[in-house]
Formats: structure tokens, C-alpha cells, sequence
């Protein structure tokens, strides 16, 4: 049964913890059982079994894949799960497990992770004793601060009446000539002590490290904002009331100002109730800002290590819902400093009414909610279940972690179980309508898991949505920063002293859906290494679905695929913290500009050979002019051989002295032509056709959009309305994806019917069934598409490109049509090719290509002897 439970971990919990109290991380992922159904999920760590708290979440992204391959049929989407993993708060080394209960009652048990518990030990003790011990310890946290108002800021603090106070300032990275101006604004006061992070933290992990610089005989903290003014009897007026109160933390109104000064409003609380009471409606919508606050030091006993973070999380809530859960919150209703609210505030001041139109319909809110379940959802969770673990003694902290039950909750029990969803309307000044999208969130999510049980709906994509919709700009800055950093972080490699000669692959992922041309010239070339008695390993690194079994299923169907799964080593590098070894004989080949940035980085402190850089394209031409532009442009000036697909790809690099052809590293490269499929045009089959038929390659993604799709629809369209296809009944048809629907309106009518996804031998036999084809490719190499469509016996209509010049296309095949990047000459061109596509004699004759349709022939026994020489290796 083992063989047949399918589980993948979307979200690792941390690898290493330091010993500390009630810490709690959280894993996602799917599961399911071929032929079978798994009924529930448990978690076991230290031989202590939990059920998962919610195991069905639908994931028809994951079935379609599976289902693809003609041999496994799974019936339900509902796979995906999320779990808390309470972390042992004693030293050592545990395997985090998942057991599947199956319908039949089986159990099954599979390893999903390993963590290492390790003795706490303050790194910043040193620091600690250098900051004098007092009454009051100020924390603020700074990035890029407007110096004026930092300044201003400052001056308050130094004017407080109450004078026992130190001052530590954590900076997260702020430019130098800004940290600068403010290490000379604190200069002329000691009890300032700023910090620098070598590295940006954000916000809440800044702040959680500002904390633990607070000396051991501090008796209270504060915290304040990098651009607030404090009134001079702030610190006087709320040590006055947490003393009087005898409560874990106090905190006052503020005024709120813009950055001039100027009183936008006279209370924090014009349009929403404040809250210091109730810890549900607290735990649900925080009112507890920061930098008004002052809490006793022993509360950071229970706020230290702040939890893991779920986005969006905030140091200010967490540090209220300890205190409330201690011995409470006391609030002064004066306000006590000026709050600047201005665009640049990470949270802050929000006005305005409850009752604002909601901006998005219907559908997109269903969609939204259901993607943010976990979010929402598991965020409150964990929060509540780190409160009790920390204060097991805590009633307030018990009945927040009971609030949801320990596994999945039903609606039902949302319902009738959760007394303060229902009273939500009440107080929904409270809580900003915390609960009424509490409770929408979980009802679309039980209805998602009723819609996809239906088989009817198995690979639906009901998921899809704009990414960039509803997103802030700065989490839009943040997710790109995020996928920059993780797409090129570093493999932890292991150098041993094993001699043995192994050729290391690195590539993204292994995905069927994208294995054409380019995935097929990594294989093959992995292939050929094989064939000359080499060792090969392929290293994935990007997030995918790691299922050799899958994988060998459906490789039946590519021949440069025979050998990969059986006679190669597959590493799955996603988790850069697993080490991977190496031996001094080892070669690497990059496959993609950021596998090359990470084997250039990995091995930087290693002497290695320079690596094999397979070139497929100039990447990028995939990115607009930007950051992921100038990534992949920096990816050339690693020290590599580079192994070129195609002569004009090689050129241009040449031409603009890109990589190899740049001064900065030895001229050592190589050339090839990718293997394209093999078609068999028939002149009778072509002559019998009643119907012509057009095919047009449509990739209207953003990295394909070299691909030209709009142009082409653009062009296509104009040449219908200019009268090219009136003499003749045509169809139109469309191929390369499946996000554009089933059909798109042309003019007149016309309609360009899309094809599903096919695999290769499909595709092979698809081709030749069509008269005229359109691949634009605004690149400086042919592409495969545009070839193949000549091999066919299409006349194709592509565009040139700086070197890849007219005459250069016709030498591959006199069926091109080469046509400028603009609309006037692809629709020329589209005109000639509708004449010229009943010259059937003359299409299959132009067929016949000097071009490999053997990968044995792309990677020629010369071409690979001279690669492996200049690896530095001896065949």
C-alpha cells in the first residue's frame, strides 16, 4: 500500500529551532491513494500523534497532472492538508511523520521531515551588556527613515519627563548615508544605541530583534515608531497606569497627523470601537498599536521567539494578545503622541466606513476567499495554539485555542461551535467584520470540497485568477524580491574526496505539460553523457511534484527520455538547506539563467573547472527591462563553456559580445541544432484536402512573449478583413496553450478553435494536417515551432530578428516566409502564404530539411568528445 500513497510538503516547517518555549510551526501539502481513499491525516513527532486540522482542501491542479497520464485515475481533487507541528521542547534531533488512515482501515506511515532541537544560547548576550540597565527600555525599529521626522521623533523622546530610559534603535538595512545622518542625530545623547542588520528582516522580525537587545534589569519596554512625535508625558502617564492597573500592558490614544504636522484626526478611535477586553475580538482584529504602548518586561518571557510568520502578521498584535492572555491591558483614553499617517506606513491609521462598496464581484471574492483559507484560517490557529502552549495556565489562552477544534473543522461546527461568528454583526465596529470573512472564507472553502468530489469537474481550474489583483504594490515587491531570492539560492553542497567522474544536470523542475524542445535538448544531452559511460545526476531545483514513478509512466511517449528515469540519480534541491555532495571529479551543466546564478554561486568557493552552460535562448528577451532582466543578463558572465542551440542564437551572443564572447573569460564554446520531430507530409492527403487549414502558435503568457500573440492575432485579424481567406473556405485553428480557452472571435466570423494539449506523438501526427502556419518568434534564433511547421509541409509565416536575417531563414527552408515585427508586413506576408499554400508539389518538396531529427545527430560522438575535453575530462 505504501507505493500507492502519493504525499507532496508545499510548505517545510523550519529545519533547525532553538530550544525555547511553545513554539509551533505549520506544514501544507497534498495526499492521496491511488485505487483507494485516505478517510483522515495524523502528524507524529516525538511519538506524539495529532490529526492534521484540515485535510480536503481541493487541489485540482495536482489530479489533472496525475490523470494526465492515461494510467492513474483519481476521482476526488480534495487532497490538500494543513497542519500545526508543535515543536519538542526538549534538545534533539527529530522525524517529523505523516500517517494515512485509508478507507480500509490500513495505516501508513511515511517520514516527510527531519528538525534538529539545539540549546538556546543568546547570541546577543555581548550586546546586552553593553546597553546600562534602567527603568524603561525604548525599542525602535527603523528602515530608510524621513530624517526630518526621525529626527523630530528623537527630540521627543529626549524631552520625556521621565528620564530613566535607554533608547535601542535596530536599524534593517537602511542606506548608508542615511545611517549615517542618524547615528549623528543620537550622537550628543548616550542613552541612544543603535544597531545595524547585515541583512533587510522586515519589520516583524526586526522588531522581534530589537527585543532581545532589552538588558536583563529593565523593568518596562516601549516601543516606538521610526517617525512619530511623543508628548513630553507619555512615558510619565502610562508607567503611572500599568503600575496602578498592575496589568502586562498599557497603551493610550494618539492624534493623528500628516508629515507636515498638520491634526488629521483628534482620537485613533473616530470610526472604529476600541478594544481592550474581549481577547476573541482582539485575537480577531488587533486595536493595540505598537508604538503606544508600554508592556512589563517579564512579558517577553512569552512574546520571545516571536511565532512563525503567516502574512500578514504583526509584532504590535502578538504582544497584545500575550499581555491579554497575562494580566491584561489597560488603556489611557488621552491621547499621548502624534501618529503620522502618510503612504509609506507598513500599517497604520485606516479611516473611513464600514459600509464601502465592495470593489470586486462575486465570483472573484468566492475565488480569493477559498485561496485565502489557510491564510486566515491557520494564522489564528497557530497564534492561539502558541498563546496556550506558553501560557498553559492561562484561561483566556485555553479558550482561544479551542475556539477551533484539533482537526478539520466541519461547518457545522462553525456553526453552532463558534458563538462569536454569529454575534459578529454585532460588533463589527469592533473587529472591522473579522468575522463575517472569517466565516465566508470557510463557507466557500466547504463548498469548493462539495464542487470538486464531483468527477465532473476533475482538472477544472477553478483556482485561476490575476495574481496581481487585489495585491499592494509593496506585496507585489515583496513576492517578486521572494522569488528572486529563492530561485537563486545557493545548493549547500558537501565536498568529499570521492573521485568518482559524475556530469550533475541542473534544471528547473520536471513537468510533462512543458516537455518540448528545449526540456527534450537537456535530456538528450544528459542522454548522450550516459551513452559515453558517464555517471549523471540531475539536480531539480525549482518546486515540483518529485514522482519517479510518475515521471517513468509517462516518458513512454519521448524516446529522449528512455534512459533518464532508469540509469540517472534524481535529486530533489528545492530544500537548498539539504546538503547534496560533491567529489573533486564532479561536472555541472546549467540549463536556465538561474540554474547557471546557482551552480556559479555554489561552487564559488570551490575550484571547479568552469561549468557547462546549455544556451537554448537569450533569456532575457523573456523579461521586461528590469530586475529579472538584469538577473538573467548576469547569469553570461559566470565562468562557463557555453554549448549554443543554433549558429544565429551563437552569432548574436557574438554580435553583442555577450558571456563567452565578453573580454572578461575565454573564448570556449560549442554549436548545435535541437532535434526536431519527424513528419511525413503526404502530396495526395494535401491535394484531397476540401478544407484549408491555418494553424497560428498563441503562447499569450508573459515569459512567451517573444512569442508575438497579440501581433499575430492582430495581423491575422487585419488580413481576414483585407479579403485574404475570401476565395477559399478555411479553419482556423490554434495550438501552444491551454489558458485561452476553448475558442477565440476572429473578424468576419471566424473562429480560431484551440487544441487541447497533446503529447509528442499527438503533436507529430498533427501537424501535417494544416496548409498555412503563423510562429512568430522575436527572438535571435529560428525556434523549433516555425521549423517544424516547414518540416510538416506548412508554409510558415515567422519573423526575422537582428541576425536571424531573411536568407538565413530560407537556407533552413524555402516554406518560411520571413516577415518584419509589424502588422503591414505579417499580413503581407500572411496574403503570400495563402497563395503560396496551394502549391502542394512545392510545399513537400521544401520539406525535406537539412535538419537533425536525431539527438544522436544534434549531439554528435565529435561534438560530445570535445565538450568532455573541455570539462577537463578524459573520455
Amino acid at each position: 500500500m505504501n507505493n500507492l500513497i502519493k504525499i507532496n510538503i508545499d510548505h517545510f516547517p523550519n529545519s533547525e529551532f532553538k530550544l525555547a518555549n511553545g513554539q509551533v510551526d505549520y506544514i501544507t501539502g497534498w495526499a492521496f491513494c491511488i485505487g483507494h481513499r485516505i478517510k483522515f491525516l495524523n502528524i507524529i513527532i516525538d511519538d506524539i500523534k495529532k490529526s492534521v486540522f484540515h485535510y480536503g482542501e481541493p487541489r485540482p491542479d495536482i489530479i489533472k497532472q496525475y490523470n494526465s497520464n492515461g494510467i492513474t485515475k483519481i476521482d476526488n481533487c480534495n487532497i490538500g492538508f494543513t497542519t500545526l507541528l508543535e515543536i519538542p521542547d526538549k534538545v534533539g534531533k527529530y522525524s517529523v511523520f505523516l500517517e494515512s488512515i485509508i478507507e480500509n482501515g490500513e495505516s501508513v506511515i511515511n517520514e516527510i521531515h527531519k528538525i534538529n532541537v539545539t540549546d538556546y544560547d543568546n547570541l546577543y548576550y555581548s550586546i546586552m551588556k553593553k546597553i546600562p540597565d534602567s527603568e524603561v527600555c525604548i525599542c525602535m525599529a527603523t528602515f530608510n527613515p524621513n530624517i526630518n521626522l526621525f529626527k523630530k521623533q528623537i527630540e521627543s523622546i529626549k524631552y520625556q519627563t521621565f528620564i530613566d530610559w535607554t533608547c535601542i534603535i535596530n536599524d534593517d538595512g537602511s542606506d548608508l548615508d542615511c545611517y549615517l545622518k542618524m547615528n549623528d542625530i543620537i550622537s550628543t545623547d548616550q542613552r541612544f544605541h543603535i544597531f545595524k542588520n547585515p541583512n533587510n528582516l522586515g519589520f516583524y522580525r526586526n522588531f522581534e530583534k530589537c527585543l532581545q537587545f532589552v538588558p536583563p534589569l529593565t523593568k518596562y519596554v516601549a516601543l516606538s515608531d521610526q517617525d512619530d512625535y511623543w508628548h513630553t508625558k507619555k512615558l510619565e502617564k502610562l508607567l503611572e497606569l500599568i503600575k496602578r492597573k498592575k496589568s502586562s500592558l498599557a497603551y493610550s490614544d494618539v492624534r493623528i497627523v500628516d508629515a507636515e504636522g498638520k491634526v488629521l484626526h483628534t482620537s485613533y478611535w473616530n470610526w472604529r470601537k476600541n478594544n481592550f477586553t474581549d481577547p476573541v475580538a482582539l485575537w480577531l482584529a488587533n486595536t493595540v498599536t505598537g508604538s503606544t504602548s508600554i508592556f512589563n518586561r517579564d512579558l517577553l518571557n512569552i512574546v520571545l521567539p516571536f511565532p512563525i510568520k503567516i502574512s500578514p502578521m504583526y509584532h504590535d498584535w502578538w504582544i497584545a494578545l500575550s499581555a491579554i492572555c497575562s494580566d491584561g491591558i489597560s488603556y489611557e483614553p488621552y491621547a499621548l503622541h502624534d501618529y503620522t499617517q502618510h503612504g509609506n506606513n507598513i500599517i497604520g491609521y485606516q479611516g473611513g466606513s464600514l459600509n464601502k462598496p465592495n470593489k470586486i464581484g462575486l465570483k472573484p471574492r468566492i475565488k480569493k476567499s477559498i485561496l485565502n483559507f489557510n491564510n486566515d484560517v491557520l494564522r489564528l490557529f497557530l497564534i492561539a495554539k502558541t498563546l496556550h502552549k506558553r501560557l498553559p495556565n492561562s484561561k483566556t489562552a485555553r479558550k482561544l485555542s479551542r475556539i477551533f477544534p484539533n482537526n478539520s473543522p466541519s461547518l457545522m461546527h462553525i456553526l453552532l461551535k463558534i458563538p462569536f461568528l454569529i454575534k459578529g454583526m454585532l460588533r463589527r465596529r469592533l473587529t472591522v467584520k473579522a468575522e463575517e470573512r472569517l466565516l465566508f472564507s470557510i463557507f466557500c472553502m466547504y463548498i469548493a470540497k462539495i464542487y470538486f468530489s464531483n468527477k465532473k469537474y476533475i482538472g477544472f481550474d477553478f483556482f485561476k485568477t490575476n495574481k496581481s489583483a487585489n495585491i499592494s504594490s509593496i506585496d507585489q515587491l515583496n513576492y517578486s524580491i521572494s522569488q528572486i531570492t529563492l530561485k537563486c539560492a545557493k545548493i549547500t553542497f558537501n565536498l568529499n574526496t570521492n573521485n568518482e567522474t559524475v556530469i550533475n544536470l541542473v534544471i528547473p523542475t520536471i513537468y510533462f505539460s512543458i516537455i518540448f524542445g528545449g526540456y527534450l535538448g537537456k535530456f538528450a544531452l544528459a542522454s548522450r553523457f550516459l551513452d559515453m559511460g558517464y555517471k549523471v545526476r540531475i539536480l531539480i531545483i525549482d518546486k515540483c511534484i518529485f514522482d519517479l514513478e510518475l515521471w517513468k509512466s509517462l516518458s513512454i511517449n519521448y524516446s529522449a527520455l528512455n534512459r533518464i528515469f532508469d540509469e540517472t540519480e534524481i535529486i530533489n534541491c528545492y530544500d537548498r538547506n539539504i546538503a547534496v555532495d560533491i567529489g573533486p571529479n564532479h561536472r555541472f551543466i546549467a540549463t536556465t539563467w538561474w540554474t547557471a546564478i546557482v551552480i556559479g554561486e555554489s561552487l564559488k568557493k570551490y575550484c571547479f573547472p568552469p561549468f557547462l552552460y546549455l544556451i537554448q535562448e537569450f533569456e532575457p528577451l523573456t523579461f521586461n527591462n528590469g530586475s529579472w532582466h538584469a538577473m538573467a543578463s548576469s547569469s553570461y558572465y559566470y565562468p562557463h563553456v557555453a554549448i549554443f542551440s543554433t549558429s544565429s542564437l551563437m552569432e548574436y551572443f557574438q554580435q553583442h559580445r555577450i558571456g563567452v564572447f565578453s573580454n572578461s573569460m575565454p573564448v570556449k564554446y560549442f554549436v548545435f541544432n535541437n532535434a526536431i520531430s519527424k513528419f511525413k507530409p503526404s502530396l495526395a492527403i494535401a491535394e484531397k484536402r476540401i478544407q484549408k487549414k491555418l494553424l497560428i502558435y498563441l503562447r499569450p503568457e508573459s515569459h512567451a512573449s517573444r512569442n508575438l500573440c497579440e501581433l499575430s492575432l492582430i495581423s491575422l485579424n487585419q488580413a481576414i478583413l483585407e479579403g485574404a481567406f475570401a476565395d477559399q473556405p478555411w479553419e482556423f485553428w490554434g495550438i501552444g496553450s491551454s489558458s485561452l480557452g476553448n475558442q477565440i472571435s476572429l473578424a468576419c466570423g471566424k473562429i480560431i478553435t484551440l487544441l487541447p494539449k497533446m503529447n509528442l506523438s499527438e503533436y507529430e501526427k498533427c501537424l501535417t494536417n494544416f496548409d498555412l502556419g503563423i510562429s512568430l518568434m522575436y527572438t535571435p534564433h529560428p525556434s523549433l515551432v516555425p521549423i517544424e511547421m516547414c518540416s510538416a509541409g506548412l508554409i510558415c509565416i515567422t519573423t526575422i530578428y537582428e541576425n536571424k536575417t531573411e536568407s538565413e531563414l530560407l537556407q533552413i527552408s524555402k516554406n518560411f516566409i520571413p516577415a518584419e515585427p509589424i502588422i503591414t508586413s505579417i499580413v503581407s506576408a500572411i496574403k503570400m502564404g495563402v497563395v503560396r499554400s496551394f502549391d502542394y508539389r512545392s510545399r513537400i518538396e521544401n520539406a525535406k530539411l537539412s535538419w537533425p531529427t536525431d539527438w544522436k545527430v544534434s549531439f554528435s560522438d565529435s561534438l560530445m568528445k570535445d565538450v568532455v575535453y573541455s570539462l577537463g575530462l578524459n573520455n
